[in-house]
């Protein structure tokens, strides 16, 4: 089965921001692999490249042993999911998904096998003969699908196809990707600016901003190591705590409380960037944990925002509010906070990130 590499791909933009800059990806093997991006940062761009839409001034395009970099569209044998679905309206389902293979010129028993075998794969049999004004979103994201894997080709292209759906609708054609695009032995490259989709579906996930890979790994270290500050605060709902603290010597201060740096950690710079993610804060109180282990810290509630099984509270640490203050953010049990109240919180040790204040990048090991 094929694989997909990109060697160093270059696409300048003819705006004056977000070119795609020297883009390095490499193996993908029986994958499926998720671009995530804030929405206009060339993530369309670079699939339209993989597709041959459009052409890069820099790097290869490698579909297996073949370099496909100026190679035609139609010669690549890739299959492509837009997030408009782009169905021919006057064509039944039916027809829609046979045409590619008609001009192709295959077999018309083929065809119709093919077809009848996507179409109880993705349970459209009972729709084939209805039109696109017929059919609901889910239904109509369906059929795009099943004319992208009647195709079978060396790599699937999926570019945000979730985006028209509602949230309900969203969540179970997601879950209905995943299971069809397990048993494709080919890869996928799927392109949303939605991190739940890029976190569920993907084997692998790449971060990008201003046309710049900031991370490509698993759907776990991306969450759990991030590379730099930018995908800390964009990968994760809530959004990281990201603090900006004073340094002192080998430790940060963190309100009135000293934070010691990681081991092998050392900066020179007046200030270092803590990281923390809402759901690692744990609701304490005071003698209550190990603090060679967590880091425990106190402050009154100004906020709490209900989110059906826990409460996002923020809290304003105990002291006068200055600009050197902070805020952190923590989920805790439903009816357990109150706006007003002084709580105290923990912050395990081995879940805090510490980042370059000035270039942002991760500097704990």
């Amino acid at each position: 089965m094929a694989t997909l590499e990109l060697k160093n791909i270059n696409k300048p933009s003819p705006r004056p921001v977000v070119p795609v800059n020297y883009i390095p990806l490499t193996g993908w093997y029986y994958e499926f692999f998720t671009r995530v991006v804030r929405s206009g940062c060339v993530k369309s761009t670079t699939l339209r490249t993989i597709a041959g839409l459009d052409l890069p001034t820099r790097g290869q395009v490698l579909i297996g042993d073949r370099d496909v970099t100026y190679t035609p569209p139609g010669d690549r044998n890739l299959a492509m999911v837009f997030q408009s679905y782009a169905l021919y309206p006057h064509m039944s389902v039916r027809e829609n998904v046979a045409a590619g293979l008609k001009l192709r010129r295959l077999p018309v028993g083929e065809i119709s096998d093919r077809v009848q075998s996507v179409a109880v794969k993705l349970d459209l049999d009972p729709l084939l003969d209805r039109r696109p004004s017929e059919l609901s979103g889910g239904q109509r994201q369906r059929v795009a699908l099943a004319r992208a894997l009647e195709r079978r080709p060396d790599v699937f292209l999926l570019d945000e196809p979730l985006s028209n759906l509602d949230a309900l609708l969203r969540e179970q054609v997601r879950g209905e990707l995943k299971q069809i695009f397990a048993d494709q032995k080919a890869p996928v490259v799927y392109v949303t600016h939605d991190q739940t989709e890029a976190m569920t579906l993907s084997t692998k996930v790449a971060v990008l901003y201003d046309g710049h890979l900031q991370q490509l790994d698993s759907p776990e270290r991306i969450y759990s190591r991030p590379a730099n500050r930018f995908v800390a605060g964009f990968i994760g709902s809530p959004q990281m705590n990201l603090l900006t603290l004073k340094c002192q010597g080998n430790s940060a201060q963190l309100g009135r409380v000293s934070i010691k740096l990681p081991n092998g950690v050392s900066t020179a710079a007046a200030t270092v960037s803590l990281g923390l993610r809402p759901e690692d804060c744990v609701l304490g109180y005071p003698g209550s944990a190990d603090t060679e282990k967590a880091v425990v810290v106190s402050g009154t509630v100004f906020l709490s925002e209900n989110l059906g099984p826990n409460l996002l509270i923020s809290l304003q640490l105990d002291e006068e509010r200055t600009e050197e203050s902070v805020t952190l953010r923590s989920l805790v049990p439903v009816g357990s906070i109150s706006v007003g109240d002084k709580v105290t919180l923990l912050l395990p040790r081995d879940r805090l990130h510490w980042f370059d204040a000035v270039t942002g990048d991760r500097i704990d090991s």
